[in-house]
């Protein structure tokens, strides 16, 4: 199961809508895309991970609407490779007296 929060309300800090979804399929986004559109509350820009099926249901639902790259998921990403090379250097053992 993949939670899925859609659209908090940065001003208020409120959550408007909700879901704990089975999949991240194109088709549930856009119906939680709809769900905020019939609020009437003004949607000027989304942040998310980027999803394919995230921007696919952006694009067809919120056309010309600002997407941005969430900081976490961009920092996560940007760390991956010298996580990866931290991980590997530790497993080559440390020589305690010079070659």
């Amino acid at each position: 199961m993949k939670p899925f929060t859609y659209s908090p309300e940065v001003r208020l800090g409120r959550v408007l809508v909700a879901a704990n979804l089975l999949s991240s399929a194109t088709g549930e986004i856009e119906k939680l895309i709809e769900q905020v559109k019939q609020l009437g509350v003004p949607i000027i820009g989304v942040v998310s991970d980027k999803q394919h099926s995230i921007c696919l249901a952006i694009e067809r639902q919120l056309p010309g609407i600002a997407h941005q790259l969430c900081q976490y998921h961009y920092l996560k990403d940007l760390a991956k490779p010298v996580c990866e090379q931290d991980r590997h250097d530790s497993r080559v053992p440390l020589r305690l007296t010079p070659p």
